[in-house]
C-alpha cells in the first residue's frame, strides 16, 4: 500500500502534468488569437525555438515574439490543434513533452493556405510554482513540400542572390516600434583594387544597382577611412573595407525587397561583386536599429566623425544577457560620457554567410555600436574621459571582442515616403 507521502507525490505530479497541458493549450490559443502579451507570459526570457524543417533558430523570448508577430500579421488566420501526447517530469522543476500538431494558416492579403502536420518536442521549467516553456523543437511531417516549392520559386526569380530559407520563417518585425531593420553587407575589397579605385567602383557602379529594391527606405555606403583599433577590449573577426546598409521598416519588408530584384538585376549585382570583392556573396548582418541619442538638428548634414564598433559577446554570456546589459545598463552609462553627439545600437537578429542563415558561431557578432562626434577634438574627449573608462569596465563584463572603424558615409538612396526612394 502506498504511503501518504507517495500519494501526495503522485497527486503533485498529476497536477504538474495538468498544468503543462494547460500551458501548451494557452500557447496555441494565444498564437491563434494574436494575444502577444499572453504568449509572452508562457515563455522564459532565454526561450529557444528550433524549426527542424526550415533550419530556423529563434533565440530569446522577444525574438520569438517578433517572429510570430510577423508571421501571423494582419490578414493571417491560424488554427493550431494539438493531439496525442506524453509528458515526462524530468526533475522537481523540469519536464519535457511530445505532441502531435495539425495547423492551418490562411493569408487573406497575399492569398494561399498552408495545412501542415508536425511533431513538437518541448522542454519546460517551473519557476515560483508556475510552468513555462524553455525550449520548443518543431518538425513538420507534411507541408515540407510546400516550403520547398516556395523556395524554388524564389530562387528561380533571383538565382543565388539570397537564401531565404530561414528568413521566411523567422520574419522578425518591428511594427509598432521606432526601430528599423538594417541589412548590412560586410565588404572586403579584391586585392587588385586600390582603396581609391575600390571606393570609386563601389560608390558609382555597384551601389546604384541595388537602389531599385522594393520597400527600401535608405541606402548608405560606409567606406572605412581608419581601421586603427581604438578600444581597450581586444579585436574580433570583423575585417572590412566598408559596409553597406539598406534600411527597411520590417524584416518581412526586407525579404520582400531582396526578392523584388529581378534575375537580371540580381545577377548583375553578383557579377559585379565577383569583380569588386574577395567573396561573390558578402557576409550579411541584419540589425534591429535603436536610435538611443539622435544627432541634434544643428549638426545634421554636417561632416561628422562616424565611429562604428562591431561587438561580440563574451564566452559564457547568453544572448539574453548580452542584450540586457548592452541595451539597458550600458546605454545608460553611455549617456554620461562627454563628447558624443549621437548614438545608435544595432542588435543582430540574423546572419548570412554564403547566402545561408547561420549561427553566431559562424559569424560571431551580436551588435554594432555607432557614435557620432562633431569633430576629432570631441572624439578624443570621449576616449580620454573617466566616464569612458567606466563604460569600458562595464563592457568587459559581457563583451568579448570589439572591432572599431572610422567610416565615411555616402547616401545612395535618401528616405522619403514609406516604401519610396530617390536617387
Amino acid at each position: 500500500m502506498a504511503t501518504v507521502e507517495e500519494l501526495e507525490k503522485r497527486i503533485g505530479d498529476l497536477e504538474d502534468m495538468r498544468a503543462i497541458e494547460r500551458l501548451q493549450a494557452e500557447y496555441w490559443d494565444t498564437l491563434d488569437a494574436k494575444d502577444w502579451d499572453g504568449l509572452r507570459a508562457c515563455l522564459v526570457e532565454d526561450f529557444v525555438f528550433a524549426n527542424n524543417t526550415t533550419g530556423g533558430l529563434y533565440e530569446g523570448r522577444e525574438g520569438m515574439l517578433a517572429t510570430m508577430r510577423a508571421k501571423f500579421a494582419d490578414g493571417v488566420t491560424s488554427s493550431h490543434q494539438g493531439h496525442h501526447h506524453w509528458i515526462e517530469l524530468t526533475g522537481e522543476e523540469t519536464a519535457r513533452s511530445h505532441w502531435s500538431l495539425q495547423d492551418d494558416l490562411y493569408d487573406a492579403q497575399r492569398g494561399g493556405e498552408f495545412v501542415g502536420r508536425a511533431h513538437y518536442d518541448n522542454e519546460y521549467v517551473k519557476i515560483d510554482g508556475r510552468w513555462y516553456f524553455a525550449k520548443m523543437s518543431l518538425t513538420y511531417l507534411r507541408g515540407r513540400g510546400e516550403h520547398q516549392k516556395a523556395l524554388r520559386r524564389l530562387r528561380e526569380r533571383l538565382p543565388g542572390f539570397h537564401d531565404v530559407r530561414v528568413g521566411l520563417m523567422r520574419a522578425l518585425s518591428n511594427e509598432g516600434s521606432e526601430h528599423v531593420i538594417v541589412r548590412c553587407g560586410l565588404l572586403k575589397k579584391n586585392d587588385k583594387f586600390t582603396q581609391e579605385s575600390f571606393s570609386h567602383h563601389w560608390l558609382h557602379i555597384h551601389g546604384p544597382i541595388a537602389a531599385g529594391m522594393k520597400n527600401l527606405r535608405v541606402c548608405n555606403q560606409n567606406l572605412v577611412i581608419d581601421n586603427e583599433h581604438r578600444h581597450p577590449i581586444m579585436g574580433g573577426v570583423i575585417d572590412i573595407d566598408g559596409y553597406s546598409e539598406l534600411h527597411f521598416d520590417t524584416y518581412s519588408e526586407m525579404l520582400e525587397g531582396v526578392q523584388s530584384l529581378d534575375a537580371e538585376t540580381g545577377n548583375a549585382l553578383l557579377d559585379d561583386a565577383e569583380i569588386l570583392l574577395q567573396k561573390r556573396l558578402c557576409d550579411i548582418l541584419v540589425f534591429s536599429r535603436n536610435v538611443v541619442r539622435e544627432v541634434p538638428p544643428y549638426l545634421r548634414g554636417k561632416n561628422l566623425v562616424h565611429r562604428v564598433s562591431f561587438l561580440n559577446r563574451a564566452e559564457g554570456v547568453s544572448v539574453a544577457e548580452f542584450r540586457r546589459e548592452w541595451c539597458y545598463a550600458h546605454a545608460k552609462l553611455v549617456e554620461a560620457v562627454p563628447g558624443h553627439a549621437g548614438y545608435n545600437q544595432n542588435l543582430v537578429i540574423d546572419r548570412f554567410v554564403d547566402g545561408a542563415s547561420v549561427s553566431s558561431e559562424k559569424l560571431p557578432c551580436d551588435g554594432m555600436a555607432e557614435f557620432y562626434f562633431e569633430d576629432m577634438d570631441a572624439f578624443e574627449c570621449f576616449y580620454d574621459s573617466k566616464e569612458f573608462q567606466r563604460l569600458t569596465a562595464h563592457g568587459s563584463e559581457f563583451i568579448g571582442s570589439v572591432d572599431t572603424y572610422l567610416v565615411e558615409t555616402h547616401p545612395v538612396v535618401a528616405g522619403s515616403a514609406r516604401g519610396g526612394y530617390c536617387l
